[in-house]
């Protein structure tokens, strides 16, 4: 055996009583390589996040914009005020139903997804 070989089998061995261990660079390439995996996987589901925030805020805002606006057609035809026909008011009202109850919905599945998808 060379002195080099010698020497890497001491560097190799945990140091006297310390329970230290001198790490190859293959080891270190390994580690550096797993921390920047997982540094980038916590970078995409933070960006997913900010993502599915914002979408929220904007559907938060859409239906609250609509249900105003349903609102305010509502009070019209109340109050005597406008002229639409029976299919309108139901087609106005199916619709405000439908994106009340379907766009949170889908907000919800993209915000808790089901653990077959992941």
């Amino acid at each position: 055996m060379t002195d080099k070989d010698n020497l890497k089998k001491i560097l190799e061995r945990p140091m006297a009583g310390m329970g230290w261990h001198v790490v190859g660079s293959e080891e270190l390439r390994k580690r550096d390589e797993d921390l920047r995996k997982k540094k980038l996987e916590n970078d995409i589901t933070e960006n997913e996040l900010n993502l599915k925030k914002g979408i929220c805020g904007w559907v938060k805002w859409v239906v609250s914009i609509y249900l105003s606006f349903i609102a305010f057609v509502l009070l019209v035809l109340v109050f005597g005020e406008g002229n639409l026909e029976n299919s309108v008011i139901i087609a106005l009202l199916t619709t405000t139903t439908i994106n009340i109850l379907g766009l949170p919905l889908m907000i919800i599945k993209s915000l808790f997804p089901s653990k077959k998808t992941k």
